[in-house]
C-alpha cells in the first residue's frame, strides 16, 4: 500500500507540475492568440487555436466569425456573423441569427435556430425552436420542439419531446415522439409518430407518403388537411401511456450528456492537440501497458484516498484527491477512449481529414462508446476497459511530460492530431 501511495501521489504531483508547461507547449505550438473583452455578466474569454475559435463566458455574442470552426458556450450565447465551418454552441439561451455553413451542434435551455444550416443539425434542450432551412439531416430533442413556418429540412429528421409542433416542411422521413404531437405542416416522405397523449393534424397539413402512427385514441385529422398515403393507427397500450414521461425524460436526458461530453471532448481535442496526438499515439503503440496502468489507476486510487482520510494531515489532501482529482481523471480517461474510438474510425474513412471531421468523428467516438455502456451487463465492463485505456494512456504520457521524455521529440508524433493530415 505504501507503494501505491507514494506512486499515485508523485503521479499526480507529476500531473499537476506538467500542466502548466502543456498550456505553454501547446499554446508556443500552435501560436495560439487569446483575448479578453467584457460582456454584460462578466468577462467573455476567447482563444484561437488556428482557424477554430473558442469562447466562454455570461453573455457571448460573436460578432467577428473565424475562418473555422465556433466553439461557444455561456449564458447566453448568440451567432451573429455567419459561421464558415462548424457551429457548436451550448448555454442557458442559444439563439443561431446567421447562417451556418458545416454542422450545427446545439444545447442549452432556450434554443432558437433563424438562419440556415448548411449541413446537419442537432438540438437538445428545454425548448428548441427551428424556423430557417437545414441542407441535410435534423435532431431534436427537448422539452418543447417547434419547427416553424419558415423551417424546412432537407433531409430526414427525428424529433423526441414534450410537446412537438410541425408548422414547416421536412423532405425525407420524419420520426416524432412525443406526449403531444402537431403536425400542421408540409412532409414529402414517410412519417412516423408516437404520441402518448394525442396526435392532431392540422388545416395546413399537407403528409404525402404514409401516415404510421401510435396513440391511445385516433388522430385528430382536420378536414381541410390533406393526407395522400395510407394511415395506420396503432392502438398504444396503457403501460405504454404511463411510461411516456420517463421515455420523453430518458431521451431528453440521453441526448443532453451525449451533447455535453461531445462538448467537452471537441475542447479537450481543440485546446489540447499536442497532448491528445501523444496519448493517442501512446494508446496505438502501447495498449496493453496502457490498459494495465488505467485499471491500476482506477482500483487503487480511491484506496489510496481512503487512506489519507484516517490520517489527521493527510485529510485534505485525501479529499480532494477522491472528490476532485478522481473523478476528473475518470472523465479524462473515458474522454480519451472516446476521442480513441473516433481517431480509429476516422482512419478508416480519411486519413486526411480537416479539424472539423476531427470533431464530428471525436463525437461519434463519444456516441458509440455511450451506447456501448448502455448494454445491459456488458457496457459496464466496456464502459471500464474503455477508461482504463484513457486513463492509463494519459498518465503516462503525463509522466513523460514530467520526466522530460514525451514521446513527440523526434518521431513525428507530436502533430496537433494523429496519423490524419
Amino acid at each position: 500500500m505504501n507503494r501505491w501511495l507514494s506512486g499515485t501521489l508523485l503521479l499526480l504531483a507529476a500531473a499537476l507540475w506538467a500542466a502548466p508547461s502543456i498550456m505553454a507547449q501547446e499554446r508556443g505550438r500552435l501560436a495560439v492568440s487569446a483575448g479578453i473583452h467584457a460582456g454584460d455578466k462578466g468577462e467573455v474569454h476567447s482563444i484561437v487555436i488556428g482557424d477554430d475559435l473558442y469562447t466562454s463566458g455570461g453573455n457571448v455574442t460573436i460578432a467577428k466569425a473565424p475562418a473555422g470552426d465556433v466553439v461557444a458556450a455561456g449564458g447566453r450565447v448568440v451567432l451573429a456573423v455567419p459561421a464558415p465551418a462548424m457551429l457548436i454552441m451550448a448555454g442557458g439561451q442559444v439563439s443561431v441569427r446567421e447562417s451556418v455553413a458545416g454542422d450545427a451542434l446545439l444545447a442549452g435551455g432556450n434554443v432558437e435556430v433563424q438562419a440556415p444550416v448548411g449541413d446537419d443539425l442537432r438540438m437538445a434542450g428545454g425548448t428548441l425552436s427551428v424556423d430557417a432551412a437545414v441542407a441535410r439531416d435534423a435532431v431534436l430533442a427537448g422539452g418543447s420542439v417547434t419547427l416553424g413556418p419558415q423551417g424546412r429540412i432537407g433531409g430526414e429528421a427525428a424529433m423526441a419531446g414534450g410537446e412537438i409542433f410541425i408548422q414547416g416542411e421536412v423532405a425525407g422521413a420524419l420520426s416524432l415522439t412525443g406526449e403531444r404531437v402537431e403536425v400542421n405542416g408540409v412532409l414529402n416522405g414517410p412519417v412516423t409518430v408516437r404520441a402518448f397523449e394525442r396526435l392532431r393534424i392540422g388545416p395546413n397539413a399537407r403528409i404525402t407518403g404514409p401516415l404510421t402512427y401510435r396513440s391511445p385514441q385516433a388522430a385528430e385529422i382536420d378536414p381541410a388537411a390533406v393526407v395522400s398515403g395510407k394511415v395506420t393507427h396503432i392502438p398504444m397500450e396503457r403501460r405504454y401511456r404511463e411510461a411516456a414521461p420517463w421515455v420523453a425524460a430518458s431521451i431528453v436526458s440521453a441526448v443532453l450528456i451525449w451533447v455535453a461530453l461531445g462538448i467537452l471532448a471537441a475542447l479537450l481535442l481543440g485546446l489540447f492537440p499536442l497532448l491528445v496526438g501523444q496519448s493517442l499515439q501512446g494508446l496505438r503503440t502501447r495498449p496493453w501497458l496502457s490498459l494495465l496502468l488505467g485499471l491500476a489507476l482506477f482500483f487503487t486510487t480511491p484506496a489510496v484516498a481512503v487512506v489519507l482520510l484516517i490520517t489527521v494531515i493527510g485529510l485534505p489532501l485525501g479529499l480532494v484527491l477522491l472528490l476532485l482529482v478522481y473523478p476528473l481523471a475518470l472523465l479524462g480517461g473515458w474522454l480519451m477512449g472516446a476521442l480513441f474510438l473516433g481517431d480509429w474510425a476516422l482512419g478508416l474513412v480519411n486519413r486526411q481529414a480537416g479539424r472539423g471531421m476531427r470533431f464530428l468523428f471525436a463525437f461519434l467516438g463519444v456516441a458509440v462508446l455511450a451506447l456501448l455502456a448502455a448494454i445491459p451487463f456488458l457496457g459496464g465492463l466496456i464502459c471500464l476497459v474503455a477508461t482504463s485505456f484513457g486513463l492509463g494512456t494519459l498518465a503516462h504520457t503525463l509522466w513523460q511530460r514530467y520526466h522530460g521524455t514525451s514521446t513527440g521529440r523526434g518521431r513525428g508524433s507530436s502533430r496537433p492530431a494523429t496519423r490524419h493530415g
